[in-house]
């Protein structure tokens, strides 16, 4: 909290409670500090408290000196500052972080820090522009890029202007401010925002949206007046223009015509605005090359941010320059490309997001570049391995499978990958579940720590980033189920998988569904058993008690030189194909799946480890099968096979469901007592066919099929392959035998450990 006595004068007046101060940062500056915070010097400053955005940008409110509050020409000294040279920010409170991607939370925008704080305090999610105008670029009508953290597709947005942004100032002059308003408005509403203003009581005093929360309750706030903004379309803006409305209606009409794409619809709304003010064809097109210069105006089809599409190898800091900005890694051909934009046969163009908009830390450049020709995949293998034993303890098996994983996170969209496997860390607490999730999340491709479950956040984090999510919730399936977010856990496993949801229901069948990529590597840490079918899709690594050694803390930032190591390795084996994989006795099924491209990976980087892998890999299959043993369908199958025992030497037989049932429930608690209902369709799920004879239920068995499910619940061992139909077609033999790892070749060219040096362009 803030020590001095007007600061704090200063910011009670706003109604701002300690709590909310001290979560918000807000300090004094010391004054040996002024000059370095601001860039200059403030002539009759004696103090000022900082309000920060984040660790690079703060607004500061100054406190002056009595009588040199003025400057020499008498105009007032700015009452909040920022560092020279910087640009206009939104300010977000910390609340406000956890619902930017969630569009059912209506979002309200004020101007001021202050009053956005107070509105969070009260409960309201509310964001701050430092002034009416600093929503935009510098000299451009475009939103400020921190406008693009905020999800507004959909989503309900509230302008809270104090209450007198329509009123004339003290000369009777007419400020811009509510064109200040109305242009915020309309740029929201083409991000695909529903827009209103709330109309604060009008009065001699100024009121702002912190005022009036000091006075009133956020119910009474809700009932104020608020009036919908409904953009002009093109034709209506036309039509309402006057020689009284020139030139400002002009240059919207002008701007709005440049960011047509076709340019025969261009050139019958030029025509209109000719017809409409005399103003010459010649005049008007000038305008419009004059605005798309400046930048003012772009089609929907250019510059826009984006972290995934087909060939980008990641998003890396230019370490280069000062400002850290970012660049794409793209690949396109044997060519490595790193550029601050790129452009798609379709026409869009991308840019990459900045650093500030992603919860994850990005590759140097440089370091990349460098690690890109000259590194050896096997020597990184064994780096990892040291990695992690600096942070946690696994056995060496189970080490083999974090690491296999780590590598798959950076090769999720390759063409010879189709699952992927979950990891799933869990044992009681003090095991080190977190820390180990912690570890590998930092290393992996993208990787986020997710500690509660937000529809919203996970649609972006795996459709936009295509990021790597280590989920560490306690009652991870409970909370699963309590989010309705259970069937994004449940298919992120298999490429290609997407989740429907119904988000616009007016406006009827297929335009009212979107449907989300959710495909990404997955890690999960958690106290309990998750559901059989999550289970199934799984990796289960049980924690080990540790050893009695100490552990480093895991950081981002001690993983970031094997980070860039692996989006180098990423970028050379990209569309390489994989080595083949020959089956694995004990292995099949979705298991399988989930296992073969593990063991590829393993199989080519560090041969060695391969026989750990299997170990791992088969401990997992027998474990799967002794708990579908011992779980309620593998009791039915043990009490069939026990009450068959004289019948299954012939090739059908029938068991009455009340002799089932009460071998099964022999033991068992009142309460818990199988019904013959229950009994009916777990019986029917496992693929047994039931029926009623003379009103006696009874289920069917087949010799040939009920030795599958012996099998299957591992109570007797498999039986040998059928023969079946032929296939009827025949496949192209794949050209790559299985070589050793590490020697592959490709287009009649030797590759060795991995490595080819390819052109880089930049």
């Amino acid at each position: 909290m803030t020590t001095a006595p007007e600061h704090l004068k200063d910011l009670k007046k706003s109604g701002l409670s300690d709590d909310t101060i001290r979560e918000a940062g807000i300090k004094p500056v010391p004054p040996d500090q002024f000059n370095k915070k601001l860039g200059f010097n403030m002539d009759g400053l004696v103090s000022m408290y900082e309000i920060p955005f984040d660790e690079e940008y703060s607004r500061f409110k100054a406190f002056y000196e009595d009588g040199k509050a003025f400057n020499k020409d008498g105009s007032k000294k700015p009452k909040y500052m920022t560092k020279k040279d910087s640009y206009n920010r939104l300010y977000i409170p910390s609340k406000v972080t956890t619902i930017l991607g969630d569009v059912s939370i209506p979002i309200d925008i004020t101007e001021g820090e202050k009053k956005a704080l107070k509105a969070c305090q009260e409960g309201l999610y509310c964001v701050g522009i430092t002034g009416l105008w600093n929503w935009k670029v510098k000299g451009e009508n475009r939103l400020i890029q921190d406008f693009d953290r905020v999800a507004l597709e959909g989503r309900t947005v509230c302008l809270v202007p104090d209450n007198d942004w329509q009123k004339p100032d003290r000369k009777g002059e007419r400020k811009n401010l509510k064109q200040a308003v109305n242009e915020l408005a309309y740029l929201l509403i083409d991000r695909g925002a529903k827009v209103y203003w709330r109309e604060l009581p009008q009065g001699e005093d100024k009121v702002g949206l912190d005022d009036y929360l000091c006075n009133h309750s956020v119910e009474e706030l809700k009932q104020l007046p608020v009036r919908e903004v409904n953009k002009l379309t093109l034709d209506e803006m036309l039509e309402k223009a006057t020689p009284d409305t020139l030139p400002d209606e002009v240059q919207k009409i002008v701007e709005r015509i440049a960011s047509i794409n076709k340019e025969s619809e261009q050139s019958l709304y030029i025509n209109k605005l000719k017809e409409k003010t005399g103003i010459s064809k010649r005049a008007i097109s000038s305008d419009m090359k004059k605005y798309a210069q400046q930048g003012s105006v772009e089609p929907k089809s250019k510059q826009k941010l984006c972290a995934n599409f087909p060939g980008l190898i990641d998003v890396v800091v230019d370490d280069t320059k000062e400002d850290g900005s970012t660049l794409f890694m793209v690949k396109e051909g044997n060519k490595i490309h790193y550029t601050a934009e790129w452009e798609m046969r379709s026409g869009k163009c991308y840019i990459p997001p900045s650093q500030e908009f992603l919860p994850f830390i990005l590759p140097r450049v440089s370091k990349v570049k460098e690690w890109y020709q000259s590194d050896n995949d096997t020597q990184l293998f064994k780096d990892l391995i040291a990695y992690f034993k600096r942070f946690s303890y696994l056995p060496d098996e189970q080490l083999v499978v974090v690491i296999c994983n780590v590598f798959l996170t950076y090769i999720q969209d390759h063409k010879d990958v189709d699952y992927l496997p979950m990891l799933l860390f869990w044992a009681v607490p003090e095991r080190g579940k977190s820390r180990t999730g912690k570890t590998m999340t930092y290393v992996c491709f993208r990787g986020i720590h997710v500690v509660e479950l937000r529809e919203a956040n996970l649609f972006r984090y795996s459709q936009d980033m295509k990021a790597t999510l280590f989920f560490d919730i306690m009652n991870l399936w409970r909370t699963a189920e309590t989010s309705k977010t259970s069937d994004i856990l449940l298919l992120r496993y298999e490429k290609g998988a997407k989740v429907s949801r119904v988000l616009f229901p007016d406006k009827g069948p297929f335009e009212d569904m979107e449907h989300y990529d959710i495909y990404g590597s997955t890690i999960m840490a958690t106290n309990e058993a998750v559901h059989k079918i999550l289970d199934s899709r799984c990796i289960p690594i049980t924690m080990p008690n540790k050893p009695s050694s100490s552990y480093e803390d895991p950081k981002p930032e001690k993983a970031l030189e094997l980070k860039e190591r692996l989006t180098a390795w990423r970028a050379r084996i990209l569309e390489r194909p994989l080595l083949e994989i020959g089956t694995i006795e004990g292995l099949s099924g979705r298991l399988w799946d989930i296992s073969r491209p593990m063991l590829q990976v393993c199989k080519l980087l560090y041969s060695e480890g391969t026989n750990l892998l299997k170990k791992a890999l088969l401990e997992v299959a027998s474990q799967k099968i002794e708990d579908k043993k011992t779980g309620i369908e593998g009791q039915i199958i043990e009490a069939i096979d026990e009450l068959s025992l004289d019948k299954k030497i012939l090739p059908e037989w029938e068991i009455l469901q009340s002799e089932l049932l009460r071998l099964l429930n022999g033991d068992r608690p009142a309460q818990h007592q199988l019904t013959p209902q229950y009994l009916g369709k777990k019986l029917k799920a496992i693929g047994i066919k039931t029926r009623k004879v003379h009103g006696y239920a009874e289920a069917q068995l087949k010799k040939s099929e009920f030795d599958i499910l012996l099998a299957q619940y591992g109570i007797i061992e498999p039986p040998p392959p059928t023969e079946t139909l032929p296939n009827a077609t025949t496949l192209p033999s794949n050209d790559i035998d299985n070589k050793e790892p590490g020697h592959l070749v490709e287009s009649g060219r030797e590759l060795q450990g991995g490595i080819d040096l390819m052109e880089i362009e930049i």
